[in-house]
């Protein structure tokens, strides 16, 4: 644009003409590569004299102190003025020369404002985005007409800050070529409005604008860390702290899951979880007597499914407990006698029942000497009887304590009362022996028997008992008083094995002596039995004959009893031919006929448990329809 009138005339050779600003020249052959500086156009009225040789054209930044001439030639009436690559004011003029190079005084100066262009910037389409993701690279391009690329800033604005603020729009690259990387806030997801503006040094900006939508993803909850643990056997573990979050669950409304990798140690049932908001807290009660290692996992579990976890490891220290003994009742016996057998039993939760040692100690050793209390049995059931010495009486405390390995021990006190009475009668010691399952009566010879005292003759009784008299019922005693010597019957039942102690007393009637042994019944195994088979079967062609038996072990179970059958003539009836059916004890013998092979022959089945065999056998007349119509 031009200050002042446009029009200005100079006077050379008595004529004049008038200089004008036209405007902007921008060539359309440039690229915006090849940007030259801006120009403008000027325009005059021609000089018409006859020796006109041609014009200057005078411009520069100062008035009247002009740093650029342009030449044209006389035809000219328009002219460009270049190096305007600065925004700014040019001042301009113009005077005429004549082919003696005689030149015209100046037309009146003009004022020329050079305008700045302002920047471009390419469009941006819009963005969708993931929650918690990144985009992708965006590349846009800048461009200037009148400053280089590398002058030109660019400036970012978000409309939704906690989205997207200005700054997590991350711009790279150098030139004209620019990227924007989006970085949305961490669990954040909505819409926001992206303006990038690109400005030049002379402050003229342009900005594209473009929306950015974040899709919601759910996100899965935190749990922080548990310490590892170690407690004693048999305690409850203090409270654990842990804490939970989660971006889009209310902490109320997360569910908190534990598990045990060793639910013998420590059941899922035995953790417990409390607290409420984000504070948590834990805590586990190993199972009674246990001890060991094992790692609980605690999972926390938002509404829409997603989980986190984290884990420790729980040791649990041994602790050594004491073995327990069953309680003694204070005991009353007789001068001279022995006492029952009393049953103990013993247990241990760190030792197996085997290791575990028993001992007793007796208050009156001259009363009960230390040879004087048996203990026997085995495992968890021991067994003790208690016998005075001779011709004592009085009472003593006895001491029963039980012992493991590692030293720990139980004691169970009680008192033994031994009251005055004459002198027992005696028997001998009756050796303990074996006997077979189903072994018939068995005489046991008595001896040794007397009063205890060669001038005691009082009437001696001998009785016995079994200590299990499921396997030997009470023995049948033959004694006479006042012999010496007797016996005892012993009749085991049948299908019974075991160990059973027998105690055979001696009594005068008002002392009474014992002596016990000890009968082991050792198992047989006995064949299988087979029964409800006819002596003779009748097979008529070409119908297979059906029979139905029973087969019976006592020592294995019936499915397990094999079956297999033969015959006399395999001609007339083939072993293959002979199939067997069913379960249990009840059994099917299937005999298919050869048609027209008739005869009689002997059928034999076998029974076989593995161990033993039996058979029987039976006739089969195999005979036509017609012999028997």
């Amino acid at each position: 644009m031009f200050v002042g009138n446009p029009d200005s005339y100079c006077s050379w050779l008595g004529k004049g003409f008038v200089l004008s600003l036209l405007g902007f020249f921008i060539p359309g052959w440039v690229t915006p590569a090849q940007i030259i500086p801006q120009s403008a156009l000027v325009a005059w009225t021609p000089n018409t004299e006859p020796d006109l040789a041609g014009y200057y054209i005078y411009y520069g930044p100062l008035s009247r102190n002009y740093t650029n001439q342009v030449t044209v030639g006389p035809k000219a009436t328009i002219a460009r003025v270049d190096a305007l690559a600065d925004p700014g004011i040019y001042y301009l003029t113009i005077t005429a020369f004549n082919t003696a190079g005689i030149e015209s005084f100046p037309a009146r100066e003009l004022v020329y404002y050079n305008p700045n262009n302002a920047p471009t910037i390419t469009p941006i389409g819009d963005q969708l985005l993931a929650e918690d993701a990144p985009s992708n690279p965006i590349t846009f391009t800048i461009f200037d007409l009148e400053s280089p690329p590398s002058e030109l800033t660019v400036r970012v604005h978000s409309s939704n800050p906690a989205l997207i603020p200005d700054q997590n729009v991350l711009m790279q690259g150098s030139g004209s070529n620019r990227t924007a990387i989006i970085l949305p806030q961490l669990n954040q997801s909505g819409s926001a409005q992206i303006t990038l503006e690109v400005r030049d040094p002379q402050g003229a900006s342009n900005a594209v604008t473009f929306a950015v939508q974040v899709v919601p993803l759910n996100d899965d909850p935190l749990i922080s860390n548990i310490a590892n643990e170690i407690i004693t056997e048999d305690t409850v573990s203090l409270r654990l702290p842990f804490y939970i979050f989660d971006a889009e669950t209310v902490p109320d409304d997360l569910l908190v899951l534990p598990f045990s990798s060793n639910p013998l140690l420590i059941p899922d049932e035995n953790i417990v979880v409390g607290g409420k908001g984000n504070g948590r807290w834990l805590t586990f009660r190993p199972a009674r007597n246990m001890s060991g290692s094992a790692v609980i996992e605690v999972y926390v579990v938002d509404e829409e499914g997603g989980y986190s976890w984290t884990d420790f490891e729980v040791t649990v220290r041994h602790v050594n407990h004491p073995p327990t003994v069953s309680p003694v009742p204070n005991i009353v016996i007789n001068e001279d006698t022995a006492s029952p057998i009393i049953q103990l039993n013993i247990a241990d939760v760190d030792s197996p029942p085997a290791a575990l040692r028993l001992s007793v100690t007796c208050s009156n050793p001259s009363l009960i000497g230390h040879d004087g209390i048996i203990l026997g049995g085995a495992d968890g059931a021991r067994t003790m009887v208690i016998r005075p010495k001779p011709n004592q009486f009085g009472t003593s405390s006895v001491q029963l304590v039980a012992s493991d390995p590692d030293g720990a021990s139980c004691t169970n006190t009680f008192l033994v009362t031994v009251n005055p009475v004459n002198d027992p009668p005696n028997i001998d010691p009756i050796p303990s022996f074996s006997i077979d399952e189903g072994a018939g009566p068995l005489t046991v010879p008595l001896t040794g028997i007397n009063s205890g005292a060669s001038n005691e003759l009082q009437s001696l009784i001998v009785t016995a008992v079994s200590s299990q008299p499921d396997i030997i019922p009470t023995p049948q005693v033959n004694y006479a008083s006042p012999s010496s010597a007797g016996s005892l019957l012993i009749s085991p039942l049948s299908r019974t094995q075991g160990v059973a102690v027998i105690t055979v007393f001696v009594s005068d009637g008002q002392a009474t002596n014992s002596q016990l042994f000890a009968v082991s019944v050792q198992a047989i195994n006995e064949p299988p039995v087979i029964s409800a088979l006819p002596d003779l079967a009748v097979l008529h062609l070409p119908t297979p004959l059906r029979l139905v038996f029973n087969v019976q072990d006592a020592d294995t179970p019936l499915d397990w009893i094999m079956l297999a059958g033969y015959s006399s003539d395999p001609l007339v009836l083939p072993a293959s031919n002979l199939v067997f059916s069913g379960t249990g004890s009840q059994r099917t013998l299937t005999i298919y006929p050869i048609l027209g092979r008739t005869g009689l022959v002997t059928v034999t089945i076998l029974a076989s448990d593995g161990d033993g065999l039996t058979s029987t056998s039976f006739y089969v007349l195999v005979s036509s329809i017609a012999a028997f119509q």
